[in-house]
């Protein structure tokens, strides 16, 4: 008689109840479906390889020339926003956004009218708009004046 002869031919479903009865409740397919579940026992670490990825720019530093002609077109912005002008015309704005979590940013580029001005704040050196966005003066690159807006 060889050493597993006894359980062999046993009935699968007597050889359950009487394994239920003797040791613990039966597993649900669930609990045992978790037992093989991924572990993962760095948590987070995804995200951080993630965030390491993400492309970041470097800011421009705008020669003195082009600082000048920016401040020329805001002049003439903020004298147009000042006084209620009726001249609508379209610009872009090309700006730089610092990055919240490392060093470096982006660069945004917006097309605007003088009518989504809100407010020129010399003080804070921002634009304000009317959706409440704001853009921050000094990291201003380029600005693009365009035709009329009818």
């Amino acid at each position: 008689m060889g050493k597993y002869d006894d359980i062999i031919n046993t009935d699968y479903s007597k050889w359950k109840e009487q394994q239920r009865d003797i040791r613990r409740p039966y597993m649900s397919s669930r609990d045992r479906a978790a037992q093989f579940a991924p572990f993962a026992a760095l948590t987070g670490y995804d995200e951080i390889i993630r965030e390491t990825e993400r492309y970041t720019e470097n800011e421009v530093i705008v020669d003195e020339d082009e600082k000048r002609v920016i401040n020329e077109l805001l002049v003439e912005l903020k004298d147009k926003t000042d006084f209620y002008s009726n001249d609508n015309f379209s610009f872009i704005i090309e700006y730089f956004v610092p990055d919240e979590k490392k060093s470096g940013g982006r660069y945004e580029r917006i097309k605007l009218e003088l009518k989504d001005i809100k407010k020129i704040d010399d003080f804070e050196r921002k634009i304000k708009l009317k959706d409440k966005r704001e853009i921050d003066i000094d990291r201003i690159i380029k600005i693009e004046k365009e035709s009329k807006v009818d």
